[in-house]
């Protein structure tokens, strides 16, 4: 489902941003807000769901076309995001005939991300590239239509963000005159606000630009989980000049694991030969400096893959060469009591 966005993050050498500043600028408000079946044509635009005295239909679509061909990406806010969870069922079904969780009843697809469950708080990048044809995006909410046990809900800012002129995305002289015959509702030219802070490294699936915070896996529900199956995705933070290590510290971490015996690191997580039904559930964490104790003693451990139980109430420290970045992968194979997730607390030092 999103095993492409960690191979292009790896393939990605460079800076996130080619301008630096100090201050991060939040982004504004939606300017206006749409229904179900709507479309929408402008900078920053919210979804939201029918209103609690209307029907909730099964499927609820939204169209935002970009607002011009220097738009490279757009940011889903989830202000409010509260579907149901993940579940087996036979759509989830691996090459063994085994169930693993899937958004099988509700869920929001954007491209090829699907995602569901309870979500407030969380966001997503999704890369769009108008200069070859990807001037839409759609997307699209099924639900059980409000026959659940709960009552589907959602509040969704979307933002277009514009790579810089002379990037990949932007557009030069010769093809203006294709962006008026299009109609696009801008016309090309610097913006008038500069969002590059907010501008993610390619292959990020969520990006963090302030120098600290939290960050939760999908679905975490405050503990409860679980976090959805098959997926692997880059969680990147943004990285300024003098910035040495970025610190993680874990109020919550429990993840499926290849080997229950042991602690929960590298081969435990991520075996060197593949092996039938065996669990790959981890979180990579390039550059890793643990601080723990073995026998009472205190000891530094270096592992890059955690599951298990192995970051409960650690702090960990990852000194990568390059961008700030950790990864999230989930397989086929399910275990009922321990994917649930993690929550952590960041900060850049």
């Amino acid at each position: 489902m999103l095993k492409s966005y960690l191979t292009s993050f790896i393939l990605f050498v460079g800076c996130a941003n080619s301008i630096l500043s100090q201050q991060v600028r939040p982004l504004p408000n939606p300017v206006i807000n749409i229904q179900c079946g709507q479309w929408s044509g402008v900078r920053r635009t919210g979804l939201l769901s029918p209103r609690m005295n209307q029907q909730v239909p099964t499927t609820c679509t939204y169209r935002i076309s970009a607002i011009s061909f220097q738009i490279c990406q757009m940011r889903f806010e989830f202000r409010q995001f509260s579907l149901a969870p993940p579940t087996l069922s036979n759509n989830g079904i691996n090459s063994n005939g085994a169930a693993f969780q899937m958004c099988n009843d509700e869920h929001m697809t954007v491209g090829n991300i699907t995602l569901c469950g309870e979500n407030t708080g969380q966001h997503i990048y999704v890369p769009i590239n108008p200069r070859q044809g990807e001037r839409q995006l759609t997307v699209t909410i099924t639900t059980r239509g409000g026959n659940g046990f709960t009552r589907p809900e959602w509040n969704i800012a979307v933002h277009q963000l514009e790579c810089p002129l002379g990037q990949s995305r932007s557009l030069n002289v010769i093809q203006a005159s294709t962006a008026q015959k299009l109609k696009l509702n801008e016309t090309v030219r610097t913006p008038r606000t500069l969002v590059s802070d907010w501008l993610a490294p390619p292959g990020c699936l969520q990006y963090y630009v302030q120098p600290s915070g939290q960050i939760d896996s999908f679905n975490f529900n405050n503990g409860q989980g679980p976090y959805i199956g098959d997926m692997n995705y880059a969680i990147c933070f943004r990285r300024q000049r003098g910035d040495q290590a970025i610190k993680f510290i874990t109020t919550f971490f429990q993840m499926n694991t290849g080997n229950p015996a042991n602690q929960g690191f590298d081969d435990d997580c991520f075996g060197q030969e593949e092996t039938l039904l065996r669990s790959e559930d981890h979180l990579f964490i390039p550059n890793a400096s643990l601080e723990t104790r073995i026998d009472n003693v205190p000891v530094t451990l270096r592992p890059r893959l955690f599951c298990g139980r192995s970051l409960s109430s650690s702090t960990v420290t990852s000194t990568p060469p390059g961008p700030f970045m950790i990864a999230f992968n989930s397989d086929r194979v399910y275990s009922p009591s321990d994917e649930i997730g993690f929550r952590m607390q960041y900060e850049i030092v």
